[in-house]
């Protein structure tokens, strides 16, 4: 646990890092919003359309607007999709490209989402090759690897010199949720998964049995549980933060969002607890607005937003340490 309390984590006064660097495949996403899902033979029209970057930029976006130096480790290609795609990218204020790898071999892959508000369904076209390096000399506080193809070996040299390194799975579409994933997971500090991938990897039926059993293999776990909030078990006990309850119109990135603001908040060295709450609000305000990365929102917003919440879960030291950064309007 003394990683976690950056006992080692490399000081920010360092020569140039990044605080956040998202190391996987970035998609162009196409978001039909206020909708219901489409019954075969059948056509229903939608009430909103976006277009924006998906998977791995994702959460580098959401970090970046949240004030992190922020990095993406991702393949970009010469089709219209890759030179689209980044175009937005480039405008993202503490977004560093720097990392990307450019290919005109690689063809960018696409996802489009139907959300109907409190649910979402994709389809994905995805036949490029991922393969990924660490570039030598660069360094960065934290770091999301995707687990799915295993740990990335160049992770552990970044981990040796102090990077905190998350991370998480994807949906297995083979429906096999191969235990092996678990075990890539010691390499990582922090292991984030949703409610149902982690029932599905570890067959347990419920939250706390599932971060039991993430606890075999990880220091500390993290569960999103969309509206219900998020649970974590770290050698300290049982942490649950709820989420303030909004009116959802498009839950597409909010988990991207939340992986995002948590390794923002670690950063600061906040205590998990509270590294939890800073990511379970970012995450509940965006799934008001559609539009994975788009919907993400800065500290003001967060601060403004929790400020004005009225609910039963007590959020004045979030606010107050938002406030100690400054951002009070």
């Amino acid at each position: 646990m003394s990683r976690i309390n950056n006992e080692t984590m490399i000081d920010k006064a360092s020569p140039k890092i990044f605080d956040v660097v998202i190391a996987g495949k970035t998609y162009l996403d196409l978001v039909f919003s206020e909708v219901d899902f489409p019954q075969p033979g059948t056509e229903v029209m939608a009430g909103n359309l976006t277009i924006s970057p998906g998977g791995a930029a994702n959460r580098a976006v959401a970090a970046a607007r949240l004030g992190s130096e922020s990095g993406l480790l991702t393949n970009r290609g010469h089709d219209q999709l890759s030179t689209l795609l980044f175009k937005t990218l480039q405008k993202v204020d503490h977004l560093n490209l720097d990392l990307c790898t450019t290919s005109a071999a690689y063809r960018n892959p696409v996802s489009v989402a139907i959300s109907t508000g409190n649910d979402r369904a994709f389809v994905t076209y995805d036949r490029s090759a991922l393969a990924l390096d660490w570039p030598a000399g660069k360094l960065t506080r934290t770091l999301f690897v995707s687990l799915s193809e295993g740990l990335p070996t160049w992770s552990q040299p970044l981990r040796d010199q102090g990077t905190i390194i998350f991370g998480g799975v994807g949906w297995d579409s083979s429906g096999r949720w191969p235990r092996q994933i678990l075990e890539s997971a010691r390499g990582v500090d922090v292991l984030l998964m949703n409610e149902t991938e982690a029932r599905h990897f570890t067959g347990q039926k419920t939250t706390a049995g599932a971060l039991k059993m993430l606890r075999e293999y990880v220091s500390t776990a993290v569960i999103t549980r969309g509206g219900l909030g998020s649970s974590a078990s770290d050698p300290t006990g049982f942490i649950e933060v709820p989420a303030p309850s909004v009116e959802a119109k498009d839950p597409t990135g909010a988990g991207d969002i939340f992986a995002a603001a948590l390794m923002t908040a670690f950063t600061w060295s906040w205590p998990l607890r509270h590294c939890m709450e800073l990511a379970t609000a970012a995450s509940a305000y965006s799934v008001q607005t559609p539009g994975g990365a788009l919907s993400a929102p800065g500290l003001p917003t967060i601060l403004e937003f929790i400020q004005h919440y009225k609910g039963p879960y007590d959020w004045s030291w979030l606010i107050d340490n938002l406030q100690a950064h400054g951002l009070n309007k």
